[in-house]
């Protein structure tokens, strides 16, 4: 079930469909599955309700599921349905990255280069993208189906 949502919410071998594939990961998140939950969560987000996007990323997040970190860490820091908070979101992305998921490293490594986190931080943000890269070329050859990419 969850993989025909995120068949439907990519739109990539099924037509792009928000409302069924909210369906189709409902059915999924009913069943205990946290990527049905999070499935739920990118569909709202991408329809733009932030608040309720927030709160699906949040159970996710409490279940340990280092994608939705990084999610709840870009709300979290934006303020996209949420007050802004970014040290909670620098927390987050640490999380997401210790678990493996490279989206939360990327998302440390701009905001820590870029001075977000104070300019001390700087350093701590060249060397997360040198590390990323090393890590983008181990999951090219050594991850067949690239699930440290999702």
């Amino acid at each position: 079930t969850a993989g025909i949502a995120e068949e439907m919410y990519l739109g990539t071998s099924l037509q792009m469909d928000l409302d069924n594939a909210e369906g189709w990961y409902r059915l999924a998140a009913n069943s205990g599955l946290v990527h049905g939950s999070y499935g739920i969560g990118k569909v709202l987000e991408k329809k733009k309700k932030f608040s309720e996007s927030v709160t699906y990323f949040q159970d996710c997040t409490d279940r340990k599921f280092a994608p939705a970190m990084t999610r709840l860490g870009t709300a979290l820091f934006f303020g996209r349905g949420c007050t802004v908070d970014r040290v909670e979101a620098k927390r987050l992305w640490l999380n997401g990255a210790k678990l493996g998921n490279l989206w939360s490293k990327r998302c440390l490594a701009k905001h820590s280069t870029l001075g977000d986190f104070g300019i001390e931080n700087i350093p701590f943000g060249v060397a997360m993208y040198v590390s990323g890269a090393a890590d983008v070329f181990d999951i090219v050859w050594n991850d067949l189906y690239r699930d440290r990419l999702r």
